[in-house]
Order: structure tokens, then sequence, then C-alpha cells
């Protein structure tokens, strides 16, 4: 995987916000950018990752069903696929390269690719997901402050205006 690096270091939002003179409410957040080098790991090896992939299919049954985890409850089994997956799954980030990789290691090589590819796919709909947010949210803060200055600028014409027609005669 090679992750989509920022070349700036921050989001679209946080230099929408440093320019809008809300840096100093945001403090110091912005400067603290996530690198998709390091998050992406925890991402694939998160809890919700594993277990959307553990129901993904795979030769016509779960993959989940493939890894043959059998306990008493259907909570204590996804516990133990997770479990079982997470141990299966190695995801290594190379800082210096740039470079992610993922690998899975079970008793069939078939099962061992559709986790991997199940774990991309999930990363890549977390991305779109992602993205499609912060840029619903980078739409509505440009609306809000276009709304803002719409009625500033308004108040300022109507201000000016004002100012203009009670100063037309000066008089000596």
């Amino acid at each position: 995987i090679l992750p989509n690096l920022n070349s700036s270091g921050s989001s679209s939002l946080l230099a929408l916000a440093a320019g809008s003179g809300l840096a100093d409410l945001l403090g110091g957040q912005l400067g603290a950018a996530e690198n998709p080098i390091l998050t992406y790991p925890e991402i694939l090896l998160s809890r919700t990752v594993l277990e959307r992939t553990l129901s993904a299919g795979f030769s016509s049954r779960k993959i989940m069903d493939a890894l043959d985890v059998s306990e008493p409850t259907p909570r204590e089994r996804l516990d133990k696929a997770t479990q079982v997956l997470r141990s299966s799954v190695d995801v290594r980030a190379n800082p210096r390269s740039g470079l992610i990789s993922v690998a899975a290691v079970t008793h069939d090589s078939l099962l061992s690719a559709a986790i991997v590819q199940s774990l991309l796919d999930e990363l890549n709909r977390f991305n779109v997901e992602t993205r499609t947010s912060q840029g619903r949210a980078t739409r509505e803060f440009v609306e809000a402050r276009m709304q803002e200055s719409q009625r500033n600028l308004a108040v300022a014409e109507q201000t000016l205006a004002i100012f203009r027609s009670s100063n037309v005669h000066i008089g000596f």
C-alpha cells in the first residue's frame, strides 16, 4: 500500500481554520497531522475492520466460517475468530520507504488472499468514508464563513450608505 501523503502535512480544513483566525481557538492541534504510514496498520488491525473482514465472503461462505473457530456462543465465537485473524495477519509499516505491507498466513493460500483483499477493501472503505466526511466538513465550514462574510459585508455597506447620506453636505 502506498498511502496518500498530504504534502503540506496538515489537512485542508485545518489550513482553512488557520487562515480564518481560528488557530488560536484550536491551540496546538494545528501542527498535529496524522501520518497514514503509522495509522493505517492500526486501522487494519482494529476490531471493527477485523470483524468486517470476518463477515466477508470466501468461497460461498464467510471468512469466519473458513477459519473453523467454534465457541459456545456467537459473541465468544466472534471474539475468538477476531483473535485468530489478528494473529494470522501481519501488517508492517516502513516510514522510510512509505510502504505498508499486509500479509496473512492461514492453512489455505486462497483464504489468506481473501483475508488480505478484504482488509484492503475495508481500508479503502474507511478512507472513502473519512475523506467524504472531511470534504463535507470543509464544505460546511467554508459555506458558514461565506455566509458570515456576506452578512458582515451587508452591514458594512449599510453603515457606509448611512454615513454617506448623513455627510452629503459639508458646510463651513
